[in-house]
């Protein structure tokens, strides 16, 4: 195949230089994401799972905090590179669609006899693998996007 209809998908400057390439795992990289901002993308992966722990473990009542780190974390960042402001509003969204799911695993209790009460672990794990997967592609410079999850902040 002829190297200029190979990478026809890639967007570039005027150069020819790609925007970003992609990376061993498939996943698209941003080359000019530095050391600062990967971590603060780790971070704020990492943050709202860390908010949640604390949360529940002092109140009992965790939910809403790791929504409020996500939120404030996309804020103080979003206008500072593309690279944060994707990796914000995808912590976002994923905090938004476990607190959606959360709910539609209540509203489904009460005809359900509380069966689906069994799943709610399963929240908890689909929220710790997911930050973690996050937290890593993030601190490989790598654009990521959560599995289940509903885009709720474009």
């Amino acid at each position: 195949m002829e190297p200029h209809r190979r990478a026809a998908h890639v967007q570039a400057d005027q150069f020819g230089q790609p925007f970003a390439e992609a990376s061993p795992t498939g996943r698209v990289v941003d080359r000019d994401a530095g050391p600062g901002e990967r971590a603060y993308a780790m971070w704020t992966h990492l943050g709202p799972m860390i908010a949640w722990f604390v949360a529940a473990g002092s109140s009992g009542i965790g939910f809403p905090i790791p929504l409020a780190v996500a939120w404030i974390m996309w804020l103080s960042r979003k206008n500072d590179s593309p690279f944060l402001d994707d990796h914000g509003k995808q912590s976002l969204n994923f905090q938004i669609s476990l607190i959606a799911i959360f709910l539609i695993l209540i509203l489904l209790a009460i005809p359900t006899c509380f069966v689906t009460f069994a799943a709610s672990p399963l929240i908890i794990v689909l929220a710790i693998v997911g930050a973690i997967m996050g937290s890593v592609a993030a601190n490989r410079g790598e654009f990521f996007r959560y599995p289940m999850t509903w885009t709720w902040v474009k």
